[in-house]
């Protein structure tokens, strides 16, 4: 659709829909996804994850809120949610994922494990999630901002965290002071910069100049945030993601000298700014701690995280068909100051395959390669910034080779699933009959 026939669209829209309604539902799906943490520092559990006979307490409250929208979400058109799974190609991994947790919950149950529904209950809040947003949204004319809105809202929320660092706060990893420490809102920051980005190389078509600024602010602030994080796998997503980006538009001839000028002088300023901060020293050391074999004070766990690797497999080799199981721990062999007993480990892939077999490796790798393709099919134009999350997807697809298992994360899979609720919907209007009827700038 033109941007003429998204503001045609919008005037109508606006006197159905009170002004407040986009940025009310961007700030509780941007607060849902980034507000709060994973793990508190002294391990002891956070109010929401407390546990109710037995069941933790974030989950009850997720699901009191999709029962509460269940009256506004049967009043709109139900949204073809299997055609476009279908539509993605996801339609076959999906029933493989879930065909391995069936069989590996059945075995799980049968043995009688302690937690049969750790490793696979936040596939429940992605699909949740997904199923809630394309509902919500699928038939609002400004969901073709949701990426863009939700990359603003995010690098609003990093503003006070940036602040709190810039007048002495933070958090410090390694006795470095750093903005924070936490995982899933660096990676979600990573998110919001690899949308802006995409949009400045684009030339923001079609936005207001205020539309633009907020852009561009929101995603410095997120990549800021990322850059100082002084952690390596995040800034590892962050600068892929860029590549990936980057290469994209050169392919298309989408970067012109002056903006590959800009990104270069921008790339050496915050080269220097970063190095001012941390020193020399600590920089260098810290790049050097991706070296596995580096020992300095920065790479201190860089051994044990290989014999978790190891140890994994060879807990793997002894069923490669079936796996561990769902809910099981092992002991360790290899590991010498970490952990005496494994539940996860640092390798997403690996993590599958011990927890749901082969077929469910297959399952997990093969969903994922189509979602990223399937973001890249979808085009630019339906949803603004929804290459950026194919190269997002791809990022986060390399990380995983050092990252425990994405699903263990709460918020991670509600993010995941807000990802793939946009990209379903994008498809759906990429099968929609488009008018033309010339230019114009949305506001």
């Amino acid at each position: 659709m033109t941007d003429l026939a998204l503001r045609r669209v919008d005037v109508h829209a606006s006197r159905t829909e009170a002004p407040w309604v986009r940025p009310l539902i961007i700030g509780a799906v941007a607060s849902l996804t980034w507000v709060g943490d994973e793990f508190d520092r002294e391990l002891e559990p956070l109010f929401y994850q407390t546990r109710i006979a037995g069941f933790p307490l974030q989950y009850l409250l997720f699901g009191l809120v999709v029962v509460a929208l269940i009256p506004l979400l049967t009043r709109r058109r139900p949204f073809p949610s299997l055609a476009a799974i279908k539509r993605l190609g996801l339609w076959p991994w999906v029933v493989g994922l879930w065909v391995t947790l069936i069989i590996a919950l059945g075995v799980a149950i049968a043995r009688g494990v302690s937690e049969p529904f750790a490793d696979w209950r936040n596939w429940l809040v992605t699909a949740l999630t997904a199923a809630v947003v394309v509902q919500l949204l699928a038939e609002r004319t400004w969901v073709r901002f949701l990426f863009t809105d939700l990359a603003i809202a995010y690098g609003l929320l990093g503003v006070p965290l940036l602040a709190t660092w810039i007048f002495g706060g933070g958090a410090t990893i390694f006795d470095v002071r750093v903005p924070l420490y936490n995982g899933h809102i660096l990676m979600i920051a990573t998110f919001g910069s690899l949308v802006s980005f995409h949009q400045w190389t684009q030339g923001f078509p079609g936005l207001s100049m205020f539309y633009r600024r907020s852009l561009a602010f929101s995603g410095a602030v997120s990549g800021i945030l990322v850059l100082l994080s002084f952690r390596r796998a995040v800034t590892a997503a962050f600068l892929i993601g860029l590549a990936i980006l980057v290469y994209r538009m050169l392919m298309e001839r989408g970067l012109t000298g002056g903006k590959v000028l800009t990104m270069v002088f921008a790339a050496i300023a915050l080269a220097v700014a970063i190095f001012a901060t941390f020193g020399p020293d600590a920089i260098w050391k810290r790049i050097e701690s991706f070296d596995v074999t580096a020992r300095n004070e920065y790479s201190l766990s860089n051994e044990d995280h290989v014999n978790d690797l190891l140890d994994a497999l060879s807990v793997i080799s002894e069923d490669p068909i079936m796996g561990l199981g769902i809910g099981s721990y092992y002991e360790t062999s290899l590991i010498q100051e970490w952990k005496a007993e494994s539940f996860d480990v640092h390798n997403a892939y690996l993590h599958v395959w011990l927890k749901f077999g082969i077929i469910g490796l297959i399952s997990f790798v093969g969903y994922h390669i189509q979602l990223f393709r399937a973001s890249l099919r979808t085009g630019y134009e339906q949803i603004k910034g929804v290459t950026a999350v194919a190269a997002f997807l791809a990022a986060s697809q390399v990380i995983f080779l050092v990252q425990t298992w994405p699903w263990g994360s709460f918020k991670m899979a509600m993010h995941h699933g807000v990802l793939l609720a946009g990209v379903m919907i994008a498809s759906q209007l990429a099968s929609q009959p488009v008018p033309q009827l010339g230019q114009a700038s949305v506001r």
